[in-house]
């Protein structure tokens, strides 16, 4: 079954309540916004398998919705693709995996979906804008155009600013030392 199927079982009722009250309710009318456009976005055939999996963080337990796609086109691939840049065609085009049919509510399916395709933004424009933004980005690291630094640059000029009392630094840098990457 592809997500396009999906979405054409679900009542717009249905995802308006869960945009509106679920764990995405800060961007649900930009969902809602999405998924009225997307009835007029003819699906396009796609080799990414959609997968939509709970996970429980490492750290504290809370559960996310996981959302990326497996290259059918390779065999043996198990790579998980995130598909934030995907054209929409393609998303709607894409087959949806058995354990996340089994596992999720059709309308469930369709916001998570909605989340990560709208996560650069809510419009294709501004998706292929963030997109070369990115690209760009890629091509000056690799001219060598743009300054880079090492992580355990990054971690000691952190370190070195929050015992200055940095105020900008103190955050981030406990934030690396809550994932244990802070420089002994």
């Amino acid at each position: 079954m592809k997500l396009a199927d999906i979405i054409a079982q679900v009542s717009r009722a249905h995802v308006v309540q869960l945009a509106l009250e679920g764990p995405y309710q800060e961007y649900g009318l930009g969902l809602i916004e999405v998924f009225d456009r997307l009835g007029g976005v003819q699906p396009a055939p796609s080799d990414m398998m959609l997968v939509v999996r709970r996970v429980a963080d490492e750290r504290d337990g809370e559960v996310y919705h996981e959302v990326y796609g497996i290259n059918q086109a390779v065999p043996g691939d198990e790579a998980h693709y995130g598909l934030g840049f995907m054209a929409w065609a393609k998303w709607l085009g894409s087959p949806v995996c058995r354990e996340t049919l089994d596992s999720y509510l059709a309308a469930e399916i369709v916001l998570h979906c909605l989340y990560d395709m709208t996560f650069y933004g809510f419009t294709e424009e501004d998706i292929a804008g963030e997109h070369g933004q990115v690209r760009q980005t890629i091509q000056e690291v690799e001219a060598g155009d743009m300054r880079t630094i090492s992580l355990e640059e990054l971690l000691a000029d952190l370190a070195a600013g929050a015992d200055e009392g940095t105020e900008d630094a103190g955050p981030v840098f406990d934030a690396f030392a809550e994932y244990g990457l802070v420089p002994s």
